[in-house]
């Protein structure tokens, strides 16, 4: 049983897509944004079941980050989908040489996930026994079998691996389609993914930008609001300071007033006073 997934991709927009996806499955999916992210996620956690590894990343790209787990006695037989916009044959072909479980193309498609997953879970189904050990006596199906660990598989046949392939068809399950129809699923196959993909890189690095802009216009509107507000309070300052400029100018002149008053009344008392004394 699938149970936990990695996926290891340098794009939030593709984790996201791709996440979305095994939800349906009830499987735990983390994310790491490069190869040596996703190490320090697999030394600190239990090995997740399958690892979805994109090819074009920053630092080191998917191939290297594919060899450096073959190279891990810890990782070496862990399940690794190549998962990329690239859908050339020589992409498939390095992947696989490289030692890639399988092959998922972007932007992920729910069809190609199923029979990409459900082909893993067939390996592990008919995975055959050691040849050391005897062949078991043919015993009657028993009515409930106990599930058998999961090994560990290592690569899917061509068929299976090449999930991209034009040639493929959606399960025997479905009724077939007339012939005009089964042709419209084969020239979406064609689609150029890797545009695709690097369209929906461009849209989340706009879109991180766009955040940046408004976080930024967030800080210049607070910073501008307080600029507002200093400059209110310095007005209503000058404002108070004018003011009580203002009501000391009027009590000196009140002061000055009442004092020249005083000087006329005296010299109009010492003017009529030789009247009153003669």
């Amino acid at each position: 049983m699938l149970k936990t997934a990695l996926i290891v991709d340098d794009s939030r927009l593709a984790r996201l897509t791709l996440k979305r996806l095994l939800a349906k499955y009830d499987i735990e999916v983390a994310e790491a944004e490069g190869v040596v992210d996703g190490e320090n996620w697999i030394s600190r956690h239990t090995l997740p079941d399958i690892v979805f590894m994109d090819i074009m990343m920053p630092d080191l790209d998917g191939y290297e980050g594919l060899a450096r787990l073959r190279a891990d006695p810890e990782t070496h037989d862990l399940p690794v989908i190549m998962y990329s916009g690239d859908i050339s044959e020589e992409a498939r072909q390095r992947a696989r040489d490289a030692g890639a479980t399988g092959y998922l193309p972007k932007p992920a498609d729910a069809s190609r996930l199923d029979h990409l997953l459900s082909a893993l879970r067939d390996r592990v189904r008919v995975a055959p026994a050691p040849q050391s050990a005897p062949a078991p006596a043919p015993k009657p199906a028993p009515v409930a079998p106990p599930p058998a660990p999961a090994p560990r598989p290592s690569a899917i046949d061509d068929n299976e691996f090449g999930v991209a392939t034009p040639s493929y068809v959606a399960p025997a399950a479905v009724p077939p389609a007339p012939q005009a129809a089964q042709q419209i699923p084969l020239a979406v196959t064609y689609v150029d993914t890797v545009e695709i993909n690097r369209r929906l890189d461009t849209l989340e690095r706009q879109l991180t930008v766009a955040q940046e802009r408004a976080q930024r216009a967030v800080e210049d509107g607070k910073a501008g609001v307080n600029s507002e507000i200093e400059r209110h309070r310095k007005e209503v300052l000058h404002l108070q300071h004018r003011l009580s400029e203002s009501d000391r100018r009027a009590t000196i002149s009140i002061v000055i007033g009442a004092v020249a008053l005083l000087i006329a009344l005296v010299a109009i008392i010492w003017q009529l006073l030789p009247a009153f004394t003669g």
